[in-house]
């Protein structure tokens, strides 16, 4: 099966098993469509073949962007977790803005102790992330807004508890 191969002004795609993006005139190579960390080596292997590049030349590869998408499975209040995650002695920099879409962002700082990646939490529960640089990012980032997710969830349920009737 022969590639696909489009011409842009200063870049050539080539489609095949992955995407690999050619930015001239620097030689840099994006490679995209990898989905898993273990693909990383055949999709290296798999542009040494597509180019005849000896392998060698290849061999230290750059991770730039590890992107990850799953769900909390529950729905969130956006507004709460915003403020649950920044508060008033702390802004972490989170983002909400209901009018371009119902999600908020979270740079890595609010993990505290870690700073690469922003994980995105939409109301229906789903998540994005992006900007990682290995697995364990992705995994801090994940981790640290399950905890957050958590908290908020447990605040609601004792909020709806504590409602008092009065006579």
């Amino acid at each position: 099966r022969k590639p696909v191969v489009k011409q842009h002004n200063n870049f050539i795609v080539f489609r095949d098993s992955f995407v690999f993006i050619v930015f001239s005139p620097q030689g840099t190579v994006n490679i995209t469509g990898i989905r898993n960390l273990f693909d990383i080596s055949r999709a290296v292997s798999t542009f040494s073949n597509l180019f005849n590049i000896p392998l060698a030349l290849l061999s230290n590869p750059v991770i730039d962007n590890i992107t990850a998408t799953g769900t909390f499975n529950t729905l969130i209040d956006l507004q709460s977790l915003k403020r649950l995650i920044n508060t008033p002695e702390e802004n972490n920099g989170s983002i909400y803005s209901s009018a371009s879409f119902n999600a908020s962002y979270f740079p890595a700082a609010f993990c505290k102790t870690f700073s690469i990646g922003t994980i995105s939490i939409f109301g229906s529960g789903k998540y994005n992330i992006i900007g990682a640089k290995c697995h364990d990012d992705v995994q801090t980032l994940y981790q640290a807004m399950s905890v957050h997710i958590s908290q908020l969830l447990t605040t609601i349920e004792m909020d709806n508890q504590s409602v008092v009737i009065a006579d």
